[in-house]
């Protein structure tokens, strides 16, 4: 928490909305395990744990942590899939491997190094003469989005037999996920042709993967990659540097958050949220593709895009870019990250997965419009902020100020979607978040629903509204029965 202080020296406010959001405990993906006295962990994966894990040990230092009774281990083998860990094991791999330590202060018994391949004889050591806390496994990115490829027995396959492996060496180990990031839309490989798409089904793939084999520590760092695509950090290439690996500079820097936040936010109580690392991009240039520097202007988008990530790891947090007028006052928030330029703040608002809360003028929410449907049929919006106005669309589509200006109650008629905004122009600020009713709001005994295919103007007691988020990242608002 000292850590962040710097930022928050002449708004202390600030630090207690962040002490009480951003960086509680409640939204790590923690249980009590990854805060024993000691802890060893071993990634097994490929060149995107690279990726993942690059710039980790800058961030983990910036942070503070106490790592001295902790280590992590990666052990890589260029496009591993599940199937080259098994075959690795049996002597019959057609790669090279190497083991390497990340970061932390305790030791394993056997030295870093590379293995020829055809030799496994040192990951049968790491399996048989080391006991690991925690064993983190990915599948190779040509194969990460088709869930059904993992369970067969061709080169996508071995998942089971890669899980079984490590249950009869590592039994007191749990296995953790790393959820990869996806290609750049126009990346050859990418059948999908789009990044979006592509990270839907991984992400769609490693839910299930963790619900069917009850795997319950995920580093979805390929979320946070995502996450930083919907700002206008994003480029033609979709933030890699080769179509399919992160670019150097930024992307990397919003992983390594992300692994941070996942497994060394727990143990130490610090989250990455205001982590002062920076990074200067010195090499990226040999590649040919764009990158960005890590820098304060846009570190803090990086740490949103982690965090966020770690919250909602199957789905996404739109950081959605918006211009705000300066007039006398500059000012920081950190859910509004603000940069300064002449007369112009940029702001980044974070959105949440369901309902949008955005906080304004040192860290006062200005809450989500709530709508109620009355039993005469009617659509009542009101904000907390009286001042602020509400404007809604009946349609789907996303209101701004051009769009109806709420006045008073509106007759529901044939509307199936609602969606509202608040806006709230302050002395320096205009903030524009965008809202709909919060999951299991009542719903009265008049909204027009359909049963059976069968429209209906009186809805059965019990019937709530239920807010739902599209692939796209639309959301509508459906009705169920409780």
């Amino acid at each position: 928490m000292l850590l962040l202080h710097r930022y928050f020296r002449i708004f202390p406010q600030l630090l207690l909305f962040v002490a009480a959001g951003l960086c509680t405990p409640s939204l790590w993906a923690a249980e009590g395990w990854l805060e024993k006295d000691s802890l060893k962990v071993l990634h097994i994966g490929n060149s995107y744990t690279n990726d993942a894990t690059a710039l980790l040990p800058l961030v983990a230092r910036a942070s503070g942590s106490d790592m001295s009774r902790m280590c992590l281990y990666k052990l890589t083998r260029p496009a591993a899939s599940f199937r080259s860990w098994v075959d690795m094991y049996n002597d019959k791999d057609r790669e090279s491997y190497t083991l390497s330590k990340v970061i932390g202060g305790l030791e394993i018994g056997i030295a870093p190094g590379t293995a020829e391949a055809g030799d496994g004889s040192l990951w049968r050591r790491l399996l048989t003469e080391e006991k690991w806390d925690l064993i983190v496994i990915q599948q190779r990115s040509s194969y990460a989005p088709y869930y059904g490829q993992w369970l067969g027995h061709d080169t996508g396959g071995y998942l089971k037999e890669l899980l079984d492996l490590l249950a009869a060496c590592q039994p007191q180990a749990r296995v953790g996920w790393t959820l990869v990031h996806s290609y750049w839309s126009a990346y050859a490989d990418n059948a999908e042709h789009s990044s979006l798409r592509r990270w839907e089904l991984i992400a769609g793939s490693s839910r299930r993967l963790c619900e069917d084999y009850g795997i319950d520590f995920v580093i979805p760092y390929g979320t946070a990659v995502q996450n930083l695509r919907s700002t206008s950090l994003n480029n033609e290439y979709d933030l890699t540097r080769d179509g399919q690996h992160c670019a150097l500079g930024l992307c990397q820097y919003t992983a390594a958050c992300c692994y941070y936040e996942a497994l060394i936010a727990p143990r130490s109580g610090i989250s990455v949220w205001g982590n002062a690392a920076r990074y200067t991009v010195k090499d990226d240039a040999s590649t040919g593709y764009p990158s960005w520097d890590v820098t304060d202007e846009n570190a803090a988008i990086g740490q949103a895009a982690a965090i966020w990530a770690v919250k909602n790891p199957y789905t996404l947090t739109a950081l959605v870019p918006f211009n705000v007028l300066q007039q006398d006052t500059v000012y920081r928030t950190r859910t509004d990250t603000v940069f300064v330029n002449a007369t112009r703040i940029d702001t980044i608002r974070i959105r949440e997965t369901l309902v949008d809360t955005v906080y304004i003028n040192g860290g006062l929410p200005l809450e989500a419009p709530q709508i109620v449907i009355t039993n005469e049929g009617l659509i009542v919006m009101s904000c907390l902020q009286e001042e602020a106005a509400i404007y809604y669309t009946l349609d789907g589509t996303q209101p701004d100020e051009h769009a109806l200006r709420y006045t008073g109650p509106v007759p529901v008629g044939d509307a199936e979607v609602i969606r509202a905004v608040a806006i709230l122009r302050s002395g320096f600020s205009e903030i524009v978040p965008s809202a709909l009713p919060s999951l299991n709001s009542p719903v009265s005994s008049r909204y027009v629903y359909e049963m059976n295919g069968v429209r209906q103007l009186s809805a059965p007691k019990g019937a709530y509204i239920e807010v739902k988020t599209l692939s796209n990242g639309r959301r509508i608002v459906s009705k169920r029965l409780k």
